[in-house]
């Protein structure tokens, strides 16, 4: 598995500190590769240092006393979790900031790793071809040839590793009727085996903001994780918040972040103090989310069926039993039974629980997926086995 170390070696060869403050008129450090995507202030780039692949983010701002705060919360963040990192974490690398014309400025900073795609694409993708199967299903001695979009779900599940046919075979056998419904099986389970371990990946990495490093994350959604072959990695800290120094973790700012995953508190504009059981909030919205494509059930079908702008979770939560129902029946109902997503369906109730107060703690909900549900449990992945302590 790659590493960012030889990174890390090449920025302390190059530069003095981590942070490099330059000059008005100075040439951009780095050159940019490929665009990766761009929110708010910053944009994106592929680059590279030390021969290791990196991510550039540069943010434009003005350099007023609020928007510098606000552009360098994202680096303080980074730059204390450099001090004990994760793997499930994305790493900061270094960082520069260059002046430009008037009274703008722009900071760029190197994180690494690059992922492949993001956790939301990835979701995106298991609904495209939930369709083919449903497709694929209704007439099943049709050949299909599968939809450009379709195509490129293939594609990128192959980027994963989870699909590792050659292409034109991978073609074929799914125009093939006979064939095309227990390849896209295989793959399915593929998928569905990838996801349950995310499951206890993103919770021993929110552990790891909540519990060692004391931060919330306040925007936390599916495109804020990155996926590749080799991993999993949670990133944008734009807008987290470090309250090791607070005694009450609760804050009443109501920054901007995502709407649909907002909690209930966070939705009244400052009304309501926030704190950590907000990230458990929107944990709970992409469990929910990755569970239904454990089934291939497509999620909006269910969340949102009229395309609703502007839809979250916080303003339906009256419908949380319409949505966790379909979940729980198809557990009880498979052959064999399912415990394990009737577990997690549980779990994830009492995480969008409206009142932040009687929502479980990113602990309790490691130790609630640990539980012993067989030979082997599958919301762990080698890399995020809770240690379990000796008798």
């Amino acid at each position: 598995m790659p590493t960012s170390e030889a990174a890390h070696a090449a920025w302390a060869r190059e530069y003095v500190t981590r942070r490099v403050t330059l000059k008005r008129g100075d040439p951009e450090p780095f050159k940019t590769g490929q665009w990766l995507g761009k929110g708010g202030w910053s944009e994106v780039y592929e680059t590279g240092i030390g021969g290791t692949v990196v991510a550039l983010k540069r943010v434009y701002f003005r350099n007023t006393p609020r928007e510098r705060i606000l552009c360098l919360n994202e680096l303080d963040i980074l730059e204390k979790m450099s001090g004990r990192r994760h793997r499930h974490v994305v790493e900061l690398i270094g960082s520069y900031e260059l002046p430009l014309r008037g009274n703008n400025s722009q900071l760029g900073l190197l994180v690494w790793p690059v992922a492949q795609c993001d956790l939301s694409r990835f979701l995106g993708c298991l609904d495209l071809l939930g369709r083919l199967f449903e497709r694929i299903t209704a007439d099943k001695d049709q050949a299909w040839t599968p939809k450009p979009e379709e195509e490129d779900a293939l594609d990128e599940i192959s980027r994963l590793n989870l699909f590792p046919w050659d292409k034109k075979i991978r073609k074929t056998q799914i125009q093939e009727g006979r064939y095309s419904r227990f390849v896209l099986m295989d793959l399915h389970r593929d998928c569905v085996y990838r996801l349950f371990t995310m499951v206890g990946c993103l919770a021993q990495a929110i552990a790891y903001l909540h519990d060692d490093q004391k931060i919330r994350h306040k925007d936390l959604k599916p495109s804020q994780v990155l996926l590749s072959s080799d991993g999993l990695w949670l990133t944008d800290f734009g807008w987290s918040m470090d309250v090791s120094e607070l005694s009450n973790s609760a804050t009443n700012n109501g920054g901007a972040t995502s709407v649909k995953y907002h909690a209930p508190e966070r939705a009244t504009r400052g009304q309501r103090f926030c704190g950590r059981p907000e990230d458990i909030f929107a944990l709970g919205c992409i469990f929910l989310e990755m569970t239904y494509r454990m089934w291939w059930m497509v999620a909006e079908d269910y969340l949102n069926p009229g395309a609703e702008s502007g839809w979250s979770y916080q303003a339906n939560l009256d419908l949380k039993t319409y949505w966790l129902e379909p979940l729980q029946i198809r557990a009880r109902a498979s052959r064999p039974p399912n415990p394990e997503i009737e577990h997690l369906t549980a779990l994830i109730d009492q995480m969008l629980d409206p009142e932040p107060t009687t929502r479980p703690r990113i602990r309790d909900i490691v130790d609630t997926l640990a539980v012993d549900l067989g030979d082997s449990n599958p919301f762990f992945g080698n890399c995020c086995l809770p240690v379990k302590e000796s008798a």
